[in-house]
Protein backbone atom coordinates (compact mmCIF):
# COMPACT_ATOMS: atom_id res chain seq x y z
CA UNK A 1 0.00 0.00 0.00
CA UNK A 2 2.89 2.31 -0.36
CA UNK A 3 2.34 5.59 -2.18
CA UNK A 4 -1.47 5.55 -1.04
CA UNK A 5 -2.97 8.51 0.98
CA UNK A 6 -2.68 8.15 4.59
CA UNK A 7 -4.74 10.03 7.66
CA UNK A 8 -3.48 9.10 11.35
CA UNK A 9 -5.04 9.81 14.46
CA UNK A 10 -5.64 8.75 17.66
CA UNK A 11 -9.23 8.81 19.02
CA UNK A 12 -9.05 9.22 22.80
CA UNK A 13 -6.98 9.45 25.72
CA UNK A 14 -6.44 5.56 26.10
CA UNK A 15 -6.29 4.77 22.61
CA UNK A 16 -3.64 4.32 19.83
CA UNK A 17 -2.77 5.82 16.72
CA UNK A 18 -4.78 4.14 13.85
CA UNK A 19 -3.63 4.76 10.56
CA UNK A 20 -5.97 4.57 7.89
CA UNK A 21 -5.19 4.47 4.02
CA UNK A 22 -6.36 4.43 0.84
CA UNK A 23 -6.25 1.78 -1.23
CA UNK A 24 -7.10 0.95 -4.47
CA UNK A 25 -10.76 -0.50 -3.83
CA UNK A 26 -10.99 -0.31 0.20
CA UNK A 27 -10.12 1.70 3.30
CA UNK A 28 -7.50 0.25 5.20
CA UNK A 29 -6.64 0.61 8.82
CA UNK A 30 -4.12 -0.51 11.12
CA UNK A 31 -2.99 0.32 14.77
CA UNK A 32 0.07 -1.55 15.40
CA UNK A 33 -2.46 -4.43 17.15
CA UNK A 34 -5.30 -4.40 15.13
CA UNK A 35 -5.69 -3.98 10.91
CA UNK A 36 -9.05 -4.11 9.12
CA UNK A 37 -10.66 -2.96 6.02
CA UNK A 38 -13.80 -2.05 4.67
CA UNK A 39 -14.14 -2.16 0.60
CA UNK A 40 -15.87 1.09 -0.99
CA UNK A 41 -18.42 -0.48 -3.18
CA UNK A 42 -19.81 -2.05 0.26
CA UNK A 43 -20.08 1.15 2.26
CA UNK A 44 -23.91 1.57 2.60
CA UNK A 45 -23.64 5.05 4.72
CA UNK A 46 -21.92 8.02 5.21
CA UNK A 47 -22.18 10.30 8.24
CA UNK A 48 -20.46 13.38 8.28
CA UNK A 49 -20.93 15.91 10.98
CA UNK A 50 -19.00 18.25 13.51
CA UNK A 51 -19.18 17.52 17.82
CA UNK A 52 -18.81 20.69 19.29
CA UNK A 53 -16.89 21.98 22.34
CA UNK A 54 -18.15 25.55 24.17
CA UNK A 55 -15.21 27.31 23.64
CA UNK A 56 -13.00 26.65 20.39
CA UNK A 57 -13.39 24.50 17.19
CA UNK A 58 -15.78 21.18 17.28
CA UNK A 59 -14.18 18.01 16.08
CA UNK A 60 -15.40 17.28 12.48
CA UNK A 61 -16.49 13.52 12.10
CA UNK A 62 -16.82 11.05 9.18
CA UNK A 63 -18.43 8.01 10.27
CA UNK A 64 -18.85 5.13 7.40
CA UNK A 65 -20.90 1.98 7.82
CA UNK A 66 -20.54 -0.94 5.30
CA UNK A 67 -23.71 -3.02 4.35
CA UNK A 68 -22.62 -6.18 6.71
CA UNK A 69 -22.69 -3.77 9.53
CA UNK A 70 -18.62 -2.78 10.28
CA UNK A 71 -18.23 0.87 11.72
CA UNK A 72 -15.23 2.87 10.85
CA UNK A 73 -14.91 7.02 12.49
CA UNK A 74 -12.51 9.12 10.80
CA UNK A 75 -11.93 12.53 13.54
CA UNK A 76 -9.92 15.81 12.75
CA UNK A 77 -8.79 15.88 16.32
CA UNK A 78 -5.72 13.17 17.58
CA UNK A 79 -5.68 13.26 21.07
CA UNK A 80 -2.14 13.53 22.87
CA UNK A 81 -0.85 12.97 26.47
CA UNK A 82 -2.53 14.41 29.44
CA UNK A 83 -5.95 15.24 27.92
CA UNK A 84 -4.97 17.34 24.92
CA UNK A 85 -5.57 17.42 21.45
CA UNK A 86 -4.19 18.42 18.20
CA UNK A 87 -6.36 19.58 15.57
CA UNK A 88 -5.54 17.66 12.38
CA UNK A 89 -8.02 19.44 9.89
CA UNK A 90 -5.46 20.39 7.13
CA UNK A 91 -4.54 16.96 6.74
CA UNK A 92 -8.40 15.11 7.55
CA UNK A 93 -10.30 17.42 5.27
CA UNK A 94 -8.33 16.61 2.08
CA UNK A 95 -8.74 12.74 3.23
CA UNK A 96 -11.97 12.39 3.79
CA UNK A 97 -12.69 14.40 0.66
CA UNK A 98 -10.84 11.64 -1.55
CA UNK A 99 -12.59 8.84 0.59
CA UNK A 100 -16.59 9.58 0.46
CA UNK A 101 -15.33 10.33 -3.28
CA UNK A 102 -13.89 7.15 -3.71
CA UNK A 103 -16.98 5.58 -2.19
CA UNK A 104 -19.35 7.79 -4.13
CA UNK A 105 -18.05 6.23 -7.36
CA UNK A 106 -17.98 2.56 -6.39
CA UNK A 107 -21.29 2.28 -4.74
CA UNK A 108 -23.90 4.27 -6.11
CA UNK A 109 -26.40 3.41 -3.93
CA UNK A 110 -24.46 4.95 -1.25
CA UNK A 111 -26.35 7.06 1.29
CA UNK A 112 -24.15 9.94 2.40
CA UNK A 113 -25.42 12.35 5.22
CA UNK A 114 -24.44 15.61 6.92
CA UNK A 115 -25.45 15.61 10.18
CA UNK A 116 -25.32 13.49 12.98
CA UNK A 117 -26.76 9.66 12.69
CA UNK A 118 -30.38 10.14 14.38
CA UNK A 119 -29.25 7.52 17.45
CA UNK A 120 -26.36 10.04 18.06
CA UNK A 121 -28.28 13.10 17.29
CA UNK A 122 -31.49 12.47 19.99
CA UNK A 123 -28.58 11.62 22.74
CA UNK A 124 -27.58 14.54 22.04
CA UNK A 125 -30.77 16.00 22.73
CA UNK A 126 -31.77 14.11 25.25
CA UNK A 127 -28.61 14.97 27.12
CA UNK A 128 -29.02 18.97 26.52
CA UNK A 129 -32.92 18.57 28.36
CA UNK A 130 -31.17 16.70 31.27
CA UNK A 131 -28.19 19.59 31.70
CA UNK A 132 -31.14 22.55 30.94
CA UNK A 133 -33.73 20.83 33.48
CA UNK A 134 -30.41 20.88 36.25
CA UNK A 135 -29.24 24.21 35.46
CA UNK A 136 -32.80 25.13 35.57
CA UNK A 137 -33.43 23.74 39.17
CA UNK A 138 -30.20 24.81 41.01
CA UNK A 139 -30.97 28.66 39.40
CA UNK A 140 -34.28 28.22 41.10
CA UNK A 141 -32.40 26.49 44.43
CA UNK A 142 -30.12 29.29 44.32
CA UNK A 143 -32.96 32.15 44.25
CA UNK A 144 -34.77 30.03 47.43
CA UNK A 145 -31.63 30.41 49.09
CA UNK A 146 -30.82 33.46 48.28
CA UNK A 147 -34.08 34.74 49.50
CA UNK A 148 -33.92 33.03 52.31
CA UNK A 149 -30.64 33.84 53.39
CA UNK A 150 -29.29 30.00 53.84
CA UNK A 151 -26.18 30.92 52.58
CA UNK A 152 -26.16 27.86 50.08
CA UNK A 153 -26.87 30.00 46.90
CA UNK A 154 -23.23 29.90 46.07
CA UNK A 155 -23.07 25.74 45.77
CA UNK A 156 -25.54 26.04 43.02
CA UNK A 157 -23.69 28.75 41.32
CA UNK A 158 -20.99 27.05 41.11
CA UNK A 159 -22.36 24.13 39.57
CA UNK A 160 -24.55 25.75 37.25
CA UNK A 161 -20.94 27.26 36.04
CA UNK A 162 -19.68 24.09 36.07
CA UNK A 163 -22.94 22.96 33.87
CA UNK A 164 -23.19 25.83 31.49
CA UNK A 165 -20.34 24.92 28.92
CA UNK A 166 -21.33 21.19 28.70
CA UNK A 167 -24.79 22.77 27.75
CA UNK A 168 -23.35 25.23 25.31
CA UNK A 169 -21.80 22.07 23.75
CA UNK A 170 -24.81 20.12 23.61
CA UNK A 171 -26.71 22.96 21.91
CA UNK A 172 -24.14 24.04 19.41
CA UNK A 173 -24.11 20.09 18.67
CA UNK A 174 -27.84 19.39 18.27
CA UNK A 175 -28.34 22.46 16.41
CA UNK A 176 -25.85 21.81 14.26
CA UNK A 177 -26.71 17.94 13.90
CA UNK A 178 -29.90 17.68 11.86
CA UNK A 179 -29.33 14.84 9.72
CA UNK A 180 -29.64 16.05 5.62
CA UNK A 181 -29.19 13.29 3.16
CA UNK A 182 -26.37 14.37 0.48
CA UNK A 183 -26.61 13.67 -3.25
CA UNK A 184 -23.42 11.32 -4.14
CA UNK A 185 -23.16 12.75 -7.21
CA UNK A 186 -22.99 16.49 -5.78
CA UNK A 187 -21.23 16.58 -2.86
CA UNK A 188 -20.09 20.22 -2.96
CA UNK A 189 -22.39 20.96 0.00
CA UNK A 190 -20.53 18.52 2.15
CA UNK A 191 -17.32 19.86 1.50
CA UNK A 192 -17.92 22.87 3.70
CA UNK A 193 -18.43 20.54 5.99
CA UNK A 194 -15.34 18.32 5.41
Amino acid sequence: MTGDQSYSFVSGIFGRERTFRLGADALHWDDGRHSGSIAYADVETVHMYITSQPYGDGTQICTIRSRAGARCDLKSKSFRPWGRSEDRSTRYLPFVRDLVGRISSSAPRVSIFRGLPNTAYYCQVVALAAVASMIIAELALAVIDWRTGSGDAANSLILIGVLTPAAVGLAKTALRGTRRRLDPKNLSDACGLV
